[in-house]
């Protein structure tokens, strides 16, 4: 596979599985992706719906490591800090990660995978999921 070497791409939400939390539950989630290649970076969203829990999960100029993959997460003090917010039934904090790639002959296509943490208190879970992409 064979990353542009130069633009900036909007890629448009394809599918993905349900997002599913730490019970099993399953919910419904939405995700964006857009690549600067000149630079090297995405910018990355994802929010995700499950069980009276709303997660929202973005992170911006998250670099391109070796020109295939991209990694966000917000326990990182850099450019991959990824910010998550939940409203509804939350926890007292929360953390995430956003791990994708690209795929296809100049990158037509990508997908990727993430997991939003909410950490303490009675609504304390987990909620992941994988989203596809294409060009």
């Amino acid at each position: 596979m064979t990353l542009p070497v130069s633009g900036t791409f909007t890629y448009s939400y394809t599918g993905g599985t349900f997002p599913t939390d730490n019970l099993n539950a399953s919910g419904s989630h939405t995700a964006t992706l857009s690549a600067n290649f000149t630079a090297q970076t995405v910018d990355v969203g994802v929010n995700a719906s499950v069980g009276g829990s709303n997660m929202s999960a973005t992170a911006s100029n998250v670099p391109i490591i070796q020109r295939t993959a991209f990694y966000a997460d917000s326990r990182a003090p850099n450019a991959q800090n990824l910010a998550v917010t939940c409203s509804g039934a939350c926890g007292t904090s929360h953390e995430g990660t956003i791990v994708g790639g690209f795929v296809g002959a100049g990158a037509t296509g990508a997908m990727m995978t993430y997991g939003l943490e909410k950490i303490g208190g009675a609504n304390a879970g987990v909620i992941s999921g994988v989203a596809a992409f294409k060009r």
